[in-house]
Parts: structure tokens; sequence; C-alpha cells
């Protein structure tokens, strides 16, 4: 790739834009999504208008300032426009065109406006900051940006509420500024500030002996200066210093001082004085507020030229360069440290100049498939001069400082060559910005509208060497930008990726090429192919002329290697996409036997079983109803990417698969390989020879065909397929040596052992059955090959042949004796040797031992995977089934003794307290990972009141309080206590994660677990429990700690602060299952000494002292006869008819009620009254007159029994039988109470 222009914006209505610049016109661009060109940035006109206010002034210079938000650096808030005039004002304005500030900072025409941004460099001198620079023609005003843009941004913040007719006050906007005039410039077309400027001792000290002489005074170090770089005439270029931090006083202005204040103190005496002298100091102030002090700049050497004017400067981004154009049509270019003109150019009059910054391009090698170790390179920086001659129409590209022309390019002669060198404004001083650029630091506009970025790439800075390799760096670049960004067809991926491949010249660079093309995920077989062709051509014309470079090797293993996986990949991919034969899909029905066991080389009667075993095992998934499938998305597009990313490449050996690999993945490998050719008529020859050729190693070929078999879904025995498998496995075992396989008699084959413990693994043991049925036949055949070829050949019979043969090289022979040995079975007399003995393998030992182990595997995963379906005598909470495939691996390892083994091993582990306490924390634990799956909190509370050992118990439930419900409750009851009752369901999945309905099953829930606790203390204060350990554990002190022992080793609980949370759950409770309001309930309810307790540490000694309050007491028996109140509806909830009354849950609720009485030491009598009264409100009769004995046979006081009668009467109708009797009792009491 080379230099290019590239379009970036458009300005669609540039007609318009040039009638209205003869007024005044803001652009703004837009983002056109509809354009159907590649440029889609536009520039439209937001606002258009006269900026000019007086009559004899006009615009010299514009310039945008691009304002970011404080603490935001991604994008700019808003732009202001800042113009300068000919009457030396400054005006500063919006992007509609609302002025915000203006300022005459001096009474010249502007020359021009210049900005820095704020940024840090790498190394060298310090960061450049904020600044503004007005450019006079007799010097250079500097404006600091922190204090400016904040003046900017109040005055906008202003400007929005007046428009919003808000009142405010406006912002003060008195600008600070210094000024640097020229002392010995004649005219000064343009200026540039270079900024501080740093000098060695020694050019120093050699600078102060110069001037000063043998006996000069100087100091120890040079001071700093400030450089402003000027251009005009008399001099060409002068180079202008100006000293840090101002200029020392002059005595002049001492004495003018002096006299100032001389003229005031006599003022105070002399009034005529005063005035005099006040009119004069107004003035003078008012001067000075208007013109601030100037700082005259030496002018200490130049380029004098007397017949040259310059016009124009650019400094480069790093200050280190400038170039000047003049009026004679020359370019020259300048050393601003040094003060020396380094280059000048001819021919180019009325000059445009800008400045390319170019960074490296990082060299990203993607090493996920390649063994190979990676070279940080440091990243270099480069700048580039673009020259535009609008006499010519012609740009020009120069390399820095000596370097040749780069390129031409043509462009019109009305033109506009635009350079920004400065990025985002308006950031904080204490904001540290290490890439403050602009987006386009050079950009052409044509007159058409179009603006055109100009782009150099890094490497035309290098010379030959480096030059190849920074080149194909930015060849690489631009691959990985196609690929990520653009949209293509096959057509045009390879078209492209054939161009850049015949541009590359570093080998390193195509290897990287290369992984770039097998890492994308859009890569196409026939793009991949391609490069591969075209580098393995180039490596091999390169190893032909003696070049051994280790990147030439890499290059062309690589390549080889590629070009025979997408061989084989194409071939596998088209048997994987032609339509399956119908005979081998809708091949069903009974098999034969005795074709399978020819096939298998096993009885008829093993046969019989193994199909008798499938005919169950289907039986058993028909009864599972609830199977779960997965949806899986096909996407043929990325197949290949996935297919090359399984693989790894560059090693010297053969071709293996990855180590990370996980196991869908390989699974989806091995049926793109295999599933093709199982279900087609290809020939096995064919394929034999494509896997022959794909240079992967052959045991990858027999584990990958281990795992598609083993994967299938079906459990059939299906004739055609176990046949084709079968010659699968024996064409994989013909792409190695025959000698790898069978090993010598008696001794087990490595080949053969590798895929017993793949079988072994597999977690579908019916298809690994099947698997180890078809090796084993393989291994037969083998073996009897071998052993024939090895009679054969101590006979003499054959010569070569038996060693192609032995090889697998003579693949006719090797079918005539298949096909001889498919021919006959084991049931028949000719099976075994002329002797009435048959020499076995160790291999088939193993495999008929493995047969029998998988048949067992088979039938004890059908069984443990079958879901347990609960009856009548087995309701009981359970977690949620989960399938747990068994393979032979998995049993052998992890369960060879039985239970009763395991528990006279382990007799104190297995107890059933231990057994216990574990069931109750996995319930716990499952609901904590779900708190809205309350059965399983309802089951470890089951559970736990279940366990036998009061200790263990007691320590489980701490834990279960400490860890999972006390924080539950806690929530709770903060917020129920803020709002005085249960809010609604959103409320309580905000703060609680439960729905207002499950809140109150919650708190039933643990009202049971507090129950429990409470009974747990109550009766462990007597109990000093033990617990054993097995002398196994006590070995490894380092595991993690038993669940048991944990609990054991809980601190008790104290009994005081668990009564006390019985008390809050069961407020709780009642209000919410009641429905009841009540303001601030804990408050109000229990004691302030008592309410800093609240959840607090269960085992904490706290004293909890009693003492009666009636304000407190009558709180309480108001809230509990509510209770009562609200518990009459339950009452009639559960009357079905008219005639039966039930009062169960009546009757649960007055129990609650008497249980908080007594805790809190109530009096039940009126509890009691309260109740009989609501039952006769609410027209139970029966009932009350059942609980009235109650009230009158017991303690009861005079005065109760009186109060109860006096409510009896009042709600009783005068209709009722018993209400003359009512009267007369009520007046019984009262001459009873009179004789008293």
């Amino acid at each position: 790739m080379s230099c290019q222009i590239k379009g970036i914006a458009n300005i669609p209505d540039i007609n318009n834009i040039k009638k209205l610049l003869y007024g005044d016109a803001i652009n703004k661009s837009k983002w056109d999504s509809q354009e159907l060109e590649e440029v889609k940035n536009k520039f439209h006109i937001t606002w258009h208008g006269e900026v000019v206010k007086e009559q004899n002034e006009w615009i010299t210079s514009v310039i945008c300032l691009p304002l970011i938000s404080l603490g935001k650096a991604s994008g700019p808030d808003w732009t202001c426009i800042t113009i300068g005039y000919n009457t030396g004002f400054v005006r500063f304005y919006t992007e509609t065109g609302a002025m915000l500030l203006e300022e005459q900072i001096h009474n010249e025409s502007i020359l021009g406006i210049k900005c820095q941004s704020s940024c840090s460099v790498k190394h060298g001198d310090v960061g450049y900051n904020e600044e503004i620079y007005i450019l006079y023609n007799s010097g250079v005003c500097i404006l600091q940006g922190f204090p400016l843009f904040s003046t900017l941004r109040a005055c906008r913040n202003h400007l929005a509420r007046v428009q919003a007719k808000c009142d405010d006050l406006p912002p003060i906007t008195n600008l600070s500024y210094k000024k640097w005039a020229f002392k010995n410039q004649d005219i000064s077309n343009d200026s540039e500030v270079i900024g501080t400027t740093s000098i060695n001792s020694f050019d120093h000290l050699m600078t102060a002996s110069i001037c000063g002489g043998y006996n000069a005074t100087y100091r120890s170090s040079a001071p700093q200066h400030n450089l402003v770089l000027a251009t005009g005439k008399r001099p060409f270029v002068g180079f202008h210093y100006a000293l840090e931090g101002g200029n020392a006083p002059v005595l002049s202005d001492v004495a003018i001082a002096m006299a100032s204040k001389l003229a005031s103190a006599i003022g105070t005496a002399v009034p005529w004085f005063r005035s005099s002298s006040k009119t004069a100091t107004s003035e003078a102030t008012s001067k000075s507020n208007i013109h601030e002090s100037i700082e005259t700049m030496t002018c200490r050497f130049g380029l004098s030229d007397i017949m040259r004017e310059g016009d124009c400067i650019t400094c480069s981004p790093n200050k280190v360069l400038s170039v000047i154009s003049d009026a004679m049509g020359r370019v020259i270019l300048i050393n601003n440290k040094k003060g020396i003109a380094v280059r000048m150019w001819k021919g180019y009059r009325d000059a445009q100049c800008g400045w390319i910054e170019v960074n490296e391009e990082k060299d990203r090698g993607i090493h996920k498939n390649i063994n190979r170790p990676m070279q940080k390179t440091l990243l270099r920086t480069t700048m580039f001069l673009v020259i535009y001659a609008p006499k010519k129409g012609v740009i020009d590209i120069w390399s820095i400082q000596q370097g040749p022309k780069i390129t031409t390019f043509t462009a019109s002669k009305n033109g506009r060559l635009l350079y920004i060198n400065y990025g985002f404004l308006g950031m904080a001083n204490n904001t540290t910005v290490y890439k403050n650029k602009a987006q386009y630091s050079c950009v052409f506009m044509d007159p058409l509208g179009g603006l055109k970025e100009i782009c150099v790439p890094f490497y035309f800075a290098l010379n030959s060497k480096n030059g190849k390799r920074a080149r194909d760096i930015h060849l690489l670049r631009k691959l990985k930008t196609f690929l990520r960004e653009e949209e293509f067809d096959e057509e045009k991926l390879i078209s492209e990726v054939t161009n850049i491949c015949l541009e590359l010249k570093t080998n390193e660079i195509k290897i990287q090429t290369i992984e770039v093309l097998m890492n994308s995920k859009h890569v196409l077989p026939d793009v991949l192919l391609a490069a591969t062709n075209y580098f393995a051509t180039q490596s091999q014309e390169e190893e032909e002329g003696e070049k051994l470079e280790v990147t030439i090797k890499i290059l062309h293993q690589l390549t080889t290697q590629l070009q025979r996986m997408i061989t084989f990949y194409k071939y596998v991919k088209s048997l994987l996409d032609t339509a399956p034969e119908y005979d081998i899909v809708t091949a069903g029905g009974a098999p034969n036997v005795k074709n399978l066991s020819s096939t298998l080389l096993t009885s008829e009667r093993e046969i019989y079983r193994i199909i008798k075993l499938a005919k169950t095992l289907n039986s058993f998934e028909d009864a599972n109803v609830s199977t779960e499938s997965k949806v899986k998305f096909k996407e043929d597009e990325r197949a290949f990417f996935y297919f090359l990313s399984c693989f790894e490449f560059g090693d010297l050996k053969l071709i293996s698969l990855r180590k990370d690999l996980k196991e869908e993945k390989i699974h989806e490998i091995a049926r793109l390989i295999y599933q093709g050719w199982m279900y087609c008529n290809d020939v096995k020859e064919k394929w034999q020879q494509a896997a022959e050729d794909s240079n992967i190693q052959p045991f990858i070929f027999m584990q990958l065909a281990l795992i598609y078999w083993t994967h299938k879904k079906e459990i059939t025995i299906s004739e055609i397929e176990l046949k084709r498998f079968t010659q699968l496995l024996h064409v994989i075992c013909l792409l190695t040596d025959v000698e790898e396989i069978c090993t010598e008699y008696n001794e087990a084959s490595l080949w053969w052992k590798n895929v017993r413990a793949i079988l072994t693994e597999s977690t579908k043991p019916f298809n690994a059955l099947i698997a180890a049925l078809a090796c084993r036949a393989i291994a037969i055949m083998i073996e009897i090959h071998k052993e024939k070829l090895q009679n054969q050949k101590s006979l003499g019979i054959l010569g070569d042949e038996v060693e192609d043969i032995k090889n697998g090289n003579n693949k006719i022979k090797m079918d005539e004796m298949e096909s001889k040995i498919y021919d006959i079975t084991p049931d028949d007399e000719t099976y075994s040797s002329i002797s009435e003995w048959e020499n076995v393998s160790k291999d088939t030992c193993q495999f008929t031992l493995l047969i029998g182990n998988l048949e067992d595997i088979t039938v004890l995963n059908a069984v443990v995977n079958q879901q347990f379906i609960p009856d009548q005598t087995t309701q009981f909470f359970a977690l949620p089934f989960t399938k747990c495939d068994i393979s032979l691996s998995l049993i052998i390892s992890k369960g060879k003794d039985k239970i009763t083994l395991l528990k006279r091993h382990f007799p104190y582990s297995l107890t059933s307290s231990v057994l216990l306490a574990n069931l109750c924390w996995e319930f716990a634990m499952s609901w904590n990972k779900d708190v809205t799956q309350l059965e399983s909190l309802a089951a470890a509370v089951a559970v736990l009141r279940q366990i036998p050992m009061k200790h263990m118990k007691h320590g489980v439930c701490c834990l279960l309080w400490t860890l999972h419900i006390k924080k539950r409750i806690e929530a709770v009851a903060k917020l129920m206590n803020k709002l005085g009752k249960l809010p609604k369901e959103r409320l309580c999945m905000q703060d609680i994660g439960l729905s207002d309905i499950q809140v109150t099953t919650f708190l039933q829930h643990s009202i049971t677990f507090l129950d429990i606790f409470l009974d747990a203390e109550i009766l462990e204060r007597s109990d000093s429990a033990m617990i054993k350990f097995e002398e196994l554990w006590e070995g490894h002190p380092s595991g993690p700690q038993p669940f048991a022992t944990l609990a054991i080793s809980q601190t008790p609980a104290w009994y005081e602060l668990i009564l006390l949370h019985v008390q809050v759950v069961n407020i709780l409770y009642i209000m919410a299952c009641l429905n009841l309001k009540m303001l601030k309930p804990l408050n109000n309810l229990f004691e302030s000494v008592v309410q800093p307790y609240f959840f607090q540490d269960i085992t904490d000694k706290a004293m909890l002292t009693w003492y009666r309050d009636d304000k407190r007491d009558t709180t309480r028996t108001e809230f509990l006869c509510k209770v009562i109140t609200a518990s009459m509806e339950f009452i009639h909830r559960e009357t079905s008819d008219g005639t039966t009354v039930s009062s169960t849950q009546a009757i649960s609720w007055m129990g609650k009620c008497q249980t908080l009485a007594s805790i809190w030491k109530i009096n039940n009598d009126e509890l009691r009254i309260h109740q009989v009264c609501q039952l006769y409100i609410n027209g139970f009769d029966r009932l009350a007159e059942e609980n009235v004995p109650e009230i009158i046979f017991t303690n009861c006081s005079n005065d109760d029994i009186v109060e109860l009668i006096r409510r009896v009467s009042v709600h009783l109708p005068k209709s009722h039988c018993d209400y003359h009797l009512a009267e007369l009792m009520l007046d019984a009491t009262f001459i009873f109470q009179d004789s008293h």
C-alpha cells in the first residue's frame, strides 16, 4: 500500500456557502447513513449571519476551539468559534452565532490566531499547556487556556439561563494574558510560539565568556527562555527570546511608582492638587486596563535576507522544525533549536504546508496455533512534510529532514490545505493526556466541497531493508482492517488476499498473514488455499536457492501442512454436504444376527444379548417423560475456522490436536470428518488416501472416530452403519505401520490400550460397547493377517508382496483377506486353526473383559438416570433432578466399595446426626442460591428437627441463623417497621427479593426454625456431647474442616436473645398474615433498652432487664386484641355451611396471643374477655358460651366479670332468648358491688 488521499467528508451545498461567505456561516458535520457512497460525513449549515459590528471592521482570522466537558475526553462537548478583527478585537461565539465574550487585546490588526492543546510527551522536554496565541505585527499575545475556557463556560451557562428567562448575574470576564513585543523585527507576517527552550551549560558559559570577557560574572545555570519564531522582513526569520518569569523592573518604572505615591500623599493635604492628580491617575488606570504592560523580547539572531519576505510559518508537532514559505516561491525548513536553515525547496509559489505525524504500526503476530516466540519492538514516530502548490495544482509529500520526495498527487488549483495541530481543549490543569491530537491533521479541501485526508504509511521513512518489513506490516494491517470492517463476498475476498500476498516481501510477515487468515472467522478454504499456494511456491524457490533461514523453513512447513489440511477439509465437507444415501438412512427393522456376528467376529449368542440390551435401553428412554433438548445453531460459514482452530501447526512432526479443546468442539470436528462418509457410498480407499495425504497423526483419526460413534444419540443397532464403522476403523489402522498396532505375543499394544482408555472414559456406555466390539474384531483381523503373513514368510511362499501387505501398502490383498474373514463366523468349525488350539492375544482378552464391564455399566447408567417419581408414601421435597452420566472409568476410580463397607470404615462420619446435618445444610445452600424457592428452606427446617444429637442441632441452628436467615429477617423487619405494614409485591421484591406472599411463608418457616432453636438451647444446657472421628482424618489436618466439626465448635447462643427474636418474628408474621397496620411496631412494642440487641450476634451474653410500663403494656394489649379481632375472619372462611362452625385457625391465633402475653406478662383474662365479645359480635354464640366458664371460674376479678356481662348485653339483640337473663345478671352484679 502506498500514500493515498482518502475522502472523509463532503460539503453538499457548496454554492450556498459561497454566497453566504460574504456574510458569515457556520457548518457542522453530520453522519448521513442513507448516503450510498463511502464518504457519509457531511457538513451542513447550522447558522449564518453578520458578526461585524462597526463600519470599518472586517474579519482577519477565524479558528474553531473544540471544548470537552470536565472529566470526559471521549469527544467535544461544544465548539467555540474565535474570530479576530482588524481593530484588534477578539470575539468568542457559540455554534449558533451567539457572542459569549469580546476583548480588545491590542490596538493593531490581528494577523492570525493559533492554538496549542495540552499533551504530554514520551521523553525529552516537558509537556505542553493549553494556550491561545493572538498574532500581531508588533508582537504576540498569549491567553492561558484554563482560565479562558472556564470563563467561556461560565458565559455560555449564563447565556443559557438568560435564554430560559431566568434571573442570573453575568460572570466576571476579566481575561488574564501576557504580551510579548518584537524589538528588531520591521515586518512580521506570521509567527509561531515555540515555547521554553533549554540551553546546555557549555553553551551558556561560552556565551557569557564571549560577551563579558575574561572577568565576566555569570550564573551557575542557564536561564530559561521562551522562543518565538517570526517571519517577514528585516530579518527574514527572527528568533525572539523572552526571559521566563518576566524582566526585572527598570529604574524608570520604580521612579514612576514613587511619583504616583507621592502625588496621592500630597493630594490628601491639598484638595485641588488631589483632584488633578486623581484625574491623571484615573486616566492612566483606564489606559492600563485596556492595554496590559508589554514585555519586549530580544532578537538574538535571525536569517537575514533583504530581498526575501516570509509569508507563512508552520511548526512541526514536536516543535523542533518549522517550514516557511516566502514571496519568491521557496519553502525553507528551519531547525528551531539550532537556528539554522536545514533545507530549501524551489518552485512552490503561494505554497501551503502541513505536517503528518505517523506512528509505527504494531507488529501483532497471532500465535494461537503456532508455537513461536514473540519479539517485543519499540514503536517509533516519524513526520512527513506536505506541500500544496496552487499554481502547479500538485500536492507533494517529502521525507524529513534530508529524505527524498515520496509521492506527488494531482490536485485542484483552487483548493486549500488545512493543517490542524491541536486536539481537544478545556481540560483541567491536573489532567494528563498523552495523545491529544487532531483526528485529521492534514486535510485538503477541493472547490467542490470535498474534504480529503492525506495518509502516508510509516515505512516510507525507513531504508530499503527495514522499509520492506514496515511496508509488509502496513499491508498486514490493511488486511486485518479489511477482514474486520469491509463487507465482501468470496470473489472479492480472494482478490484482496491475493493482491496483498503478491506484494509481501518478508517471510515473517507472510507467516503472520497466514495466521491472520487462519484466525479470521470469515476465512474460506479457497482464500487460505490461494495464499498458501503462492507462499509455498515462493518458499520452495528460496529453499532451492539455499537460503536456509529459520523463517523460510517455518513458512514452507506451515504452508505445506495447510495445503494438505485444506484439501482434506474440502473433501470431507463435500461428503457432508452430499445428501445421504436412502438405503443407509432408512435401514431399519431387526438386524441380521448372522451378518452382525460375521462383521464383529463374535458369536450369535453375544449378538442376541446386545440386541436385547438395546431394546431394554429404548424402553427406559421411552419412560423418561422429561427429557432435555438443546438447540444448536448451525454456522456453515465458520465451520472451516473451527476446524483449523482444533489443530496444532508448525511442528516438525505430524499434525496433532490441541490439548485445551472442549469436548463439544472435538465432537463437532469428528462429526465433520466422519458423518459424510458414514452415510454415502464412497469407497473406503478414497477416504483412506485423503486421510493419508492430510498429514494428521493416525491415532487422531482413531480418537475422533471413537468420539463420533460414542456421541451418537440413537440407541439402535444398524447393520449397515455398524459395517461401515468397522470398515472405517480398519482403514484407519491401515494408515500406520501394522507393527505399531500388533505387538509380540502376551504383550499389550499401546495403540489398543489408548483405544480402550477412550472407551472407558465414555459417558455413553452402550455406544462404547458397540465400538469395543468393532475394535476387538479389527484387532482379531489384524492379528490373523499378521499370523498368516508370518507363516507364509517362514515357508518362503511370498517375498516383497508379504512386506507390502504387512505394511498395509497392498490394499487388494488386504481386502481379499478381510472378505475371507467376514465370510466365516465363530460358530463355524472352520474358524479354529488346524490344531485344536487357537492363539488369543492379550489385547483380545482385554477387549473381551472391557465388553463385559461396559455391559454392566450400560445397565447401571440406565438405572441411575431414571428420574425418581414419588408416590403417596414418598412425598418429600427433593432438589432438582440432575442427570449423572456414568462411565467405566468413573466407577473404577470412585465406586469400588459397597455402602456397607463404607459404613464399616467410617462409623462416626456416617452417623445419622452427621448425615442429617449435612443434608440440612445442602437444602439451606440450595435455598440461599435462590431465596424464592422456599421449599428448600422448609425441607432444611424439617431435616433440622430430626437431628438426634442436640449439640449438633444447636450448632447447625447457629450457622443457619448467622449465615442465611438473620439477614433476610432483618431486611423484613426494617421494611415493615418503617412502613407499619407488609408492603406490596414490588417493594418487597426490591428490598427483600421475595414477594409479599413469599415473605409471609418465609416468616412462618422462620418461626418454626426459632422454635427448634429455642428447644435445642433449653435442652442443651445439661448436655456435654462430643463428636468422634476416624483415625484416617487425623492424618490429614490440612484438608477442609468437616461440617459436623464446624457445627459442634459453634459458640452456644444466648437464650434471652433467641427468645427476643422469637417475639420479633412472631409479631412480623402476625402483621403479615393478618394484614395488620401499626406505627413503628418494633419501637412501640419493645423497650428502648432491648431494641439495640435486635439482630446482633446471637452468642452475646446480653442481660435484658424487664420493668413494668403501663403505656407499653396498653399498646401490647391493644395489638393482641387486634389480632383476636382479625382472627374471627378465619372462622368465617372455615365455615362452609351455615350449621358447622370450625375455629381451628382462630384457636391457633389465640394461642399465639396467649404465648406473647405470657412472655410480656400481660393479663390473659382481658384477651379472653375480648375473644368472647368478638365471638358474640360475629354471631358465634356457641363458641362464646364454651369460653365464658373459663373466664368466670378462673381467678378473674369481679370487675372483669362485670365488664364481660356489660359488653355481652350491649351486643346481644333484644330478640335473643338469653337477653333477659343477661339483664338480671348485670343487675345482680351491680347490687353485689354496692353491698361491698
